[in-house]
């Protein structure tokens, strides 16, 4: 993690914490995410049309507060086994905190990844009931987001506060 990455990290590990206190989430999970999915905020998903932003952290496709974002997007294919470049709608926000709270409406009332709810004391295991239920279609989403989960958590909090 280079100087810029880790200041980016300590940002949206602060605002992590802040969604913590409404939520219960696991600050470190969700700021883990936020890197894997947006590449430390640098790959956002854009219009391939307008260029328009999505200030999407957690690659959430759909409509978003801020309407959608069009873009080409890497997805698993399970059945041919490999990666294939496909259009999709991706949710758009007005601004980071709106993707964060979009991230924890999103989970807390999908049926299928209830079982992660029961886990927001151990920031792995919330991450892993949410790859089960579909989060993810990278297979080695796990292991970057556990390796991810761990950088994390060995930020001073004193640096957070």
């Amino acid at each position: 993690m280079n100087i810029s990455q880790y200041q980016w990290t300590i940002k949206t590990l602060r605002q992590s914490y802040k969604v913590k206190k409404i939520s219960n989430f696991p600050a470190s999970a969700m700021t883990a995410q936020a890197i894997l999915e947006s590449s430390y905020g640098q790959r956002t998903p854009r219009d391939i049309h307008s260029n328009k932003d999505s200030f999407n952290l957690f690659g959430i496709k759909g409509m978003g507060e801020n309407g959608c974002v069009e873009c080409w997007t890497r997805e698993w294919d399970a059945k041919a086994k490999e990666y294939v470049l496909v259009k999709a709608h991706f949710r758009a926000y007005f601004n980071y905190e709106g993707s964060f709270n979009d991230y924890v409406k999103l989970i807390s009332s999908t049926p299928r990844y209830k079982e992660a709810l029961n886990y927001l004391d151990s920031p792995k295991q919330f991450v892993y009931e949410l790859w089960k239920a579909g989060w993810a279609t990278d297979w080695s989403y796990l292991e970057k987001v556990y390796k991810l989960i761990d950088q994390v958590n060995r930020i001073p909090a004193v640096l957070v506060k």
